[in-house]
């Protein structure tokens, strides 16, 4: 019967489910919140460069307008 294959089903796309959800949790952790940067070309590169020079991380960008005066 068709109805035997429902757990088996089930099971498979739980697993599937999870899998998605676990990847999604650690792409959060690991770049604090922001989605990953795919097919980086000189300019991002540069870009990046410039925003964690003035934030301290290279995954977030920062549009406060007032600066520390520390420097």
């Amino acid at each position: 019967m068709w109805t035997e294959s429902l757990p088996a089903f089930g099971i498979i796309a739980g697993a599937l489910a999870f899998s998605g959800f676990a990847l999604g949790g650690l792409n959060k952790l690991f770049h604090h919140g922001e989605p990953r940067r795919y097919g980086l070309d000189d300019w991002s590169r540069t870009m990046m460069l410039r925003d964690e020079y003035i934030t301290g991380k290279s995954q977030t960008q920062n549009a406060d307008t007032e600066f520390s005066k520390d420097n």
